[in-house]
């Protein structure tokens, strides 16, 4: 792969000023995270806050075991299904789970979607 010293010696100093070079910018940057700025947010916070308000509130919870009890049923009792049928209430018994997961971890380990940081 090599065939001299030199090109050893190149290809290490190369490697070796990229770490440098990257450990400073990582060095430096460490108050430039976004979370440490002092500002209102973004436009859209307000409008995002608001549909995971909806989405994990008591009617959305309401309305995600009542498809996941229906979309189970229609499974269950369906008999013979076409192929769209079987799949559209596969979609509505996938949302439904998806509608009720974060409530459920809530309620299970009382707390959902922590993310710890590391300072």
């Amino acid at each position: 792969m090599f065939n001299s010293r030199k090109q050893i010696n190149k290809v290490f100093s190369a490697l070796l000023l990229s770490l440098i070079a990257f450990s400073l910018v990582f060095a430096i940057s460490g108050a430039a995270w976004a979370g440490e700025t002092a500002g209102t947010g973004m436009p859209w916070e307000e409008g995002l806050n608001r549909l995971r308000d909806s989405i994990t509130g008591p009617v959305a919870m309401a309305i995600s075991l009542i498809a996941i009890v229906a979309a189970g049923a229609a499974l269950i009792f369906g008999g013979d299904m076409t192929g769209f049928m079987r799949t559209t209430v596969y979609i509505v018994l996938v949302l439904g789970i998806v509608m009720s997961a974060s409530n459920l971890l809530t309620a299970l380990f009382d707390n959902s979607a922590l993310v710890p940081f590391l300072y």
